[in-house]
């Protein structure tokens, strides 16, 4: 997984309440085993895939 992405979303859903009223965040994938140990109310955050768009891919420097 990548940690940086992880801690971001952490930080996004936490600091925007979603982890006021005892919610955990779960970076784990979900399986079985893992849904068995829950016994909270838990969002999952698992990222199940993250590909590069080569077609959208530029290169040479950005105008504003």
């Amino acid at each position: 997984m990548i940690h940086e992405v992880d801690e971001a979303l952490r930080l996004l859903l936490t600091e925007g309440g979603l982890t006021g009223g005892g919610v955990e965040l779960a970076f784990d994938a979900p399986t079985s085993d893992w849904a068995a140990r829950r016994n909270a109310p838990t969002i999952s955050v698992f990222l199940h895939g993250i590909r590069e768009d080569v077609a959208r891919r530029q290169t040479g420097t950005a105008e504003e």
